[in-house]
Protein backbone atom coordinates (compact mmCIF):
# COMPACT_ATOMS: atom_id res chain seq x y z
CA UNK A 1 0.00 0.00 0.00
CA UNK A 2 1.60 3.23 -1.16
CA UNK A 3 -0.32 5.55 1.13
CA UNK A 4 -0.17 7.37 4.44
CA UNK A 5 -2.49 5.67 6.92
CA UNK A 6 -4.33 7.74 9.55
CA UNK A 7 -6.52 6.23 12.27
CA UNK A 8 -8.87 8.89 13.69
CA UNK A 9 -11.88 6.84 14.82
CA UNK A 10 -11.83 5.42 18.36
CA UNK A 11 -13.03 2.10 19.65
CA UNK A 12 -13.86 1.38 23.26
CA UNK A 13 -12.10 -0.45 26.05
CA UNK A 14 -14.35 -3.50 25.57
CA UNK A 15 -14.52 -3.23 21.75
CA UNK A 16 -11.25 -1.83 20.41
CA UNK A 17 -10.76 -1.21 16.70
CA UNK A 18 -8.26 -3.86 15.53
CA UNK A 19 -6.34 -3.40 12.27
CA UNK A 20 -4.36 -6.55 11.66
CA UNK A 21 -2.95 -8.88 9.03
CA UNK A 22 -4.57 -12.01 7.78
CA UNK A 23 -2.92 -15.17 9.04
CA UNK A 24 0.49 -15.88 7.45
CA UNK A 25 0.45 -12.56 5.56
CA UNK A 26 2.43 -9.36 6.12
CA UNK A 27 0.81 -6.31 4.47
CA UNK A 28 3.25 -3.53 3.61
CA UNK A 29 2.74 0.23 3.94
CA UNK A 30 5.50 1.78 1.81
CA UNK A 31 6.06 5.53 1.63
CA UNK A 32 8.71 5.20 -1.10
CA UNK A 33 10.41 8.19 0.58
CA UNK A 34 7.82 10.61 -0.87
CA UNK A 35 5.08 10.02 1.75
CA UNK A 36 3.94 11.40 4.10
CA UNK A 37 3.17 14.76 2.60
CA UNK A 38 2.77 17.66 4.99
CA UNK A 39 5.40 19.54 6.90
CA UNK A 40 8.30 20.99 4.96
CA UNK A 41 11.84 19.72 5.19
CA UNK A 42 14.12 21.58 7.62
CA UNK A 43 16.43 24.32 6.40
CA UNK A 44 19.41 23.04 4.45
CA UNK A 45 17.48 20.66 2.20
CA UNK A 46 17.95 19.60 -0.41
CA UNK A 47 21.54 18.78 0.36
CA UNK A 48 23.72 15.71 0.41
CA UNK A 49 26.32 14.15 2.67
CA UNK A 50 28.44 11.47 1.02
CA UNK A 51 25.78 11.13 -1.66
CA UNK A 52 22.88 10.71 0.75
CA UNK A 53 20.12 13.19 1.71
CA UNK A 54 21.33 15.45 4.50
CA UNK A 55 18.85 16.25 7.31
CA UNK A 56 15.98 15.77 4.87
CA UNK A 57 13.02 14.42 6.79
CA UNK A 58 9.46 15.33 7.68
CA UNK A 59 7.93 15.28 11.15
CA UNK A 60 4.67 13.66 10.04
CA UNK A 61 4.29 9.86 10.25
CA UNK A 62 3.57 7.37 7.50
CA UNK A 63 1.17 5.59 9.88
CA UNK A 64 -0.47 7.74 12.53
CA UNK A 65 -2.78 6.68 15.37
CA UNK A 66 -4.66 9.59 16.92
CA UNK A 67 -7.64 7.62 18.27
CA UNK A 68 -8.28 5.68 21.47
CA UNK A 69 -8.56 1.92 21.90
CA UNK A 70 -6.92 1.00 18.60
CA UNK A 71 -4.71 -2.02 17.91
CA UNK A 72 -2.34 -2.09 14.91
CA UNK A 73 -0.78 -5.50 14.38
CA UNK A 74 1.20 -7.46 11.81
CA UNK A 75 2.27 -4.82 9.27
CA UNK A 76 5.55 -3.89 7.63
CA UNK A 77 5.93 -0.09 7.64
CA UNK A 78 8.85 1.22 5.61
CA UNK A 79 10.51 3.92 3.49
CA UNK A 80 8.87 6.90 5.18
CA UNK A 81 9.88 10.46 4.29
CA UNK A 82 9.12 11.26 7.95
CA UNK A 83 8.46 9.12 10.97
CA UNK A 84 7.31 5.55 10.37
CA UNK A 85 4.52 5.04 12.93
CA UNK A 86 3.33 7.49 15.56
CA UNK A 87 0.90 7.55 18.48
CA UNK A 88 -0.16 11.10 19.21
CA UNK A 89 -3.01 12.29 21.37
CA UNK A 90 -3.56 16.04 21.36
CA UNK A 91 -7.20 15.26 22.17
CA UNK A 92 -6.33 12.58 24.69
CA UNK A 93 -5.54 9.20 23.11
CA UNK A 94 -5.75 6.27 25.50
CA UNK A 95 -5.47 2.53 25.05
CA UNK A 96 -3.42 2.32 21.84
CA UNK A 97 -1.45 -0.85 21.04
CA UNK A 98 1.15 -1.35 18.30
CA UNK A 99 2.18 -4.99 18.17
CA UNK A 100 4.11 -7.44 15.99
CA UNK A 101 5.10 -5.00 13.24
CA UNK A 102 8.32 -4.61 11.25
CA UNK A 103 9.20 -0.91 11.13
CA UNK A 104 12.22 0.19 9.17
CA UNK A 105 13.91 2.71 6.87
CA UNK A 106 12.39 5.95 8.09
CA UNK A 107 13.85 9.42 7.60
CA UNK A 108 12.57 10.25 11.10
CA UNK A 109 11.81 8.31 14.29
CA UNK A 110 10.53 4.75 14.19
CA UNK A 111 7.61 4.71 16.63
CA UNK A 112 7.27 7.66 19.02
CA UNK A 113 4.51 8.11 21.59
CA UNK A 114 3.77 11.83 21.69
CA UNK A 115 1.94 14.32 23.89
CA UNK A 116 -1.45 13.50 25.32
CA UNK A 117 -1.18 9.71 25.08
CA UNK A 118 -1.82 7.33 27.94
CA UNK A 119 -2.17 3.58 28.48
CA UNK A 120 -0.06 2.72 25.42
CA UNK A 121 1.59 -0.63 24.64
CA UNK A 122 4.31 -0.99 21.99
CA UNK A 123 5.31 -4.63 21.97
CA UNK A 124 7.03 -7.33 19.93
CA UNK A 125 8.01 -5.07 17.03
CA UNK A 126 11.29 -5.05 15.10
CA UNK A 127 12.57 -1.53 14.47
CA UNK A 128 15.67 -0.73 12.42
CA UNK A 129 17.26 1.83 10.05
CA UNK A 130 15.37 4.80 11.51
CA UNK A 131 16.61 8.41 11.41
CA UNK A 132 18.30 7.42 8.18
CA UNK A 133 18.25 10.80 6.47
CA UNK A 134 22.01 10.47 6.04
CA UNK A 135 22.94 7.05 7.36
CA UNK A 136 26.57 6.77 6.38
CA UNK A 137 29.80 8.52 7.41
CA UNK A 138 28.34 11.22 9.61
CA UNK A 139 29.52 12.57 12.92
CA UNK A 140 27.54 13.60 15.99
CA UNK A 141 27.07 17.15 14.67
CA UNK A 142 25.22 15.70 11.66
CA UNK A 143 22.64 13.82 13.72
CA UNK A 144 19.20 15.18 14.60
CA UNK A 145 19.30 13.05 17.77
CA UNK A 146 16.12 11.23 17.01
CA UNK A 147 15.44 7.67 18.10
CA UNK A 148 13.78 4.50 16.89
CA UNK A 149 11.30 5.05 19.75
CA UNK A 150 10.56 7.75 22.29
CA UNK A 151 7.98 8.80 24.86
CA UNK A 152 7.11 12.49 25.04
CA UNK A 153 4.73 14.00 27.62
CA UNK A 154 2.78 10.73 27.91
CA UNK A 155 1.97 8.42 30.81
CA UNK A 156 1.40 4.71 31.41
CA UNK A 157 3.45 3.63 28.42
CA UNK A 158 5.01 0.17 28.02
CA UNK A 159 7.63 -0.79 25.43
CA UNK A 160 7.94 -4.55 25.74
CA UNK A 161 9.63 -7.32 23.77
CA UNK A 162 10.83 -5.09 20.91
CA UNK A 163 14.09 -5.42 18.97
CA UNK A 164 15.81 -2.11 18.13
CA UNK A 165 18.89 -2.45 15.96
CA UNK A 166 21.04 -0.48 13.52
CA UNK A 167 19.36 2.87 14.13
CA UNK A 168 21.13 6.23 13.81
CA UNK A 169 20.09 7.84 17.07
CA UNK A 170 19.64 6.86 20.71
CA UNK A 171 18.14 3.42 21.08
CA UNK A 172 15.22 4.93 23.01
CA UNK A 173 14.52 8.36 24.50
CA UNK A 174 12.29 9.30 27.41
CA UNK A 175 11.22 12.10 27.74
CA UNK A 176 12.33 13.96 24.57
CA UNK A 177 13.15 17.14 26.57
CA UNK A 178 9.60 17.99 27.72
CA UNK A 179 9.87 16.64 31.25
CA UNK A 180 6.25 15.52 31.45
CA UNK A 181 6.44 11.73 30.94
CA UNK A 182 5.79 9.22 33.67
CA UNK A 183 4.97 5.64 34.54
CA UNK A 184 7.09 4.29 31.68
CA UNK A 185 8.08 0.62 31.55
CA UNK A 186 10.85 -0.79 29.33
CA UNK A 187 11.07 -4.55 29.65
CA UNK A 188 12.29 -7.56 27.70
CA UNK A 189 13.58 -5.45 24.80
CA UNK A 190 16.77 -5.99 22.81
CA UNK A 191 18.96 -3.07 21.71
CA UNK A 192 22.06 -3.55 19.59
CA UNK A 193 24.25 -1.55 17.20
CA UNK A 194 22.43 1.75 17.59
CA UNK A 195 24.74 4.63 16.79
CA UNK A 196 24.21 7.38 19.37
CA UNK A 197 23.48 5.46 22.58
CA UNK A 198 22.88 1.79 22.04
CA UNK A 199 20.27 1.37 24.76
CA UNK A 200 17.67 3.61 26.41
CA UNK A 201 18.32 7.22 27.40
CA UNK A 202 16.04 8.19 30.31
CA UNK A 203 15.62 11.95 30.75
CA UNK A 204 13.21 14.01 32.89
CA UNK A 205 10.79 11.12 33.42
CA UNK A 206 9.24 9.98 36.69
CA UNK A 207 8.25 6.48 37.83
CA UNK A 208 10.34 4.53 35.33
CA UNK A 209 10.94 0.77 35.32
CA UNK A 210 13.74 -0.66 33.16
CA UNK A 211 14.17 -4.42 33.51
CA UNK A 212 15.21 -7.62 31.73
CA UNK A 213 16.55 -5.92 28.60
CA UNK A 214 19.51 -7.09 26.51
CA UNK A 215 21.84 -4.34 25.28
CA UNK A 216 24.99 -5.00 23.29
CA UNK A 217 27.24 -3.94 20.41
CA UNK A 218 28.71 -6.14 17.72
CA UNK A 219 32.23 -5.65 16.31
CA UNK A 220 30.77 -4.09 13.13
CA UNK A 221 32.75 -0.82 12.59
CA UNK A 222 29.74 0.71 10.80
CA UNK A 223 28.33 1.41 14.28
CA UNK A 224 31.50 2.53 16.01
CA UNK A 225 31.55 5.94 17.62
CA UNK A 226 34.85 7.73 18.30
CA UNK A 227 36.75 4.70 17.04
CA UNK A 228 35.07 1.96 19.08
CA UNK A 229 31.74 0.32 19.82
CA UNK A 230 29.23 2.26 21.91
Amino acid sequence: YHEALRVHRSGSESLPIVIKRCERERPVVDGQYVLPHGTDYPAGCPGVLDGHPFECFRYDPLVGISASHVVLSGFEIRNSAGRCAQIYGSDGVTGATVRDNIIHDCRGDGIPTLQGSTNVAVEHNEIYHTNNFAPFSRGARDLDWGAPACVKASTEVVYRGNIFHENWGEGFISDCNTGNAGFVVLENNVWYDNYAITGPYIHATHDVVVRNNLIYCSPDPEYYRNGGPM
